[in-house]
């Protein structure tokens, strides 16, 4: 029988995975348009079963249905800045440099590694690739994967490499401010994986933490909210 008077911090960890993208889209109380405010959190707080009730109304799809991406002919993307990827001269090894480290001399502190991204990129190497610009951008409205590579301009230009992504993670370490967001909310790479097949490839920084890093199948109904960033090909 489950012992209702205390819960158990044991899950699997696709749910864990399922923890950390709440957290990561939760209202943040910055004080902008949408986020949310001390007397409502607090609100919330002290009303667990309508809290309750409500992510699961949310949360839990009916049986049966399939949650569809809302389309809007609002623009879909704002520039955020370019930067130059110097290119490299020796080949990219996954499984060697995206590893979990949370030392304080730790180059890129990451704190977690989810199962898609060692599934689907732990056995890829890239050779040594050129310089080039990388462009990242803002979303205006929430999309899915689909809509963002055919916003972009297909493929060829939304496509970047791990090689980049771990560039642009070096740069900001440790939470330092730069092209990607620190602030809990998660910038998207479209990278192909071990087999060629298009992924999406996101991190996204906890403060006192560090980097959280996975991967979702480009074809997922589900979209991205507003907000969050993507890193593409400047041209």
């Amino acid at each position: 029988m489950p012992n209702h008077g205390t819960p158990s911090t044991v899950f699997p960890k696709w749910y864990v995975k399922f923890q950390v993208a709440v957290l990561n889209n939760l209202p943040r109380p910055n004080g902008e348009e949408g986020d949310i405010t001390e007397d409502i959190a607090l609100g919330w707080a002290d009303n667990g079963e309508s809290l309750a009730r409500v992510l699961r109304r949310e949360l839990v799809p009916p049986r049966n249905e399939e949650p569809t991406p809302v389309v809007s002919a609002k623009p879909l993307l704002d520039l955020v800045g370019t930067v130059i990827f110097p290119g490299t001269t020796t080949p990219f090894i996954a499984k060697k440099h995206l590893v979990v480290n949370t030392a304080e001399d730790a180059s890129v502190k990451i704190y977690f590694i989810g199962d898609n991204l060692k599934k689907w990129f732990f056995g890829k190497t890239e050779e040594a690739m050129p310089g080039g610009t990388l462009r990242c951008q803002k979303l205006r409205r929430s999309a899915n994967d689909l809509e963002i590579i055919a916003d972009l301009g297909g493929r060829e230009k939304a496509e970047t490499s791990l090689t980049e992504f771990f560039f642009l993670l070096g740069k900001q370490g440790n939470g330092e401010k730069g092209l990607l967001r620190t602030d809990g909310y998660a910038t998207i790479f479209e990278i192909p994986d071990v087999d060629g097949v298009l992924r999406s490839v996101y991190a996204f920084f906890i403060a006192g933490l560090g980097w959280l890093l996975d991967a979702s199948p480009v074809g997922r109904p589900f979209g991205w909210r507003d907000g969050r960033q993507v890193v593409s090909r400047n041209s």
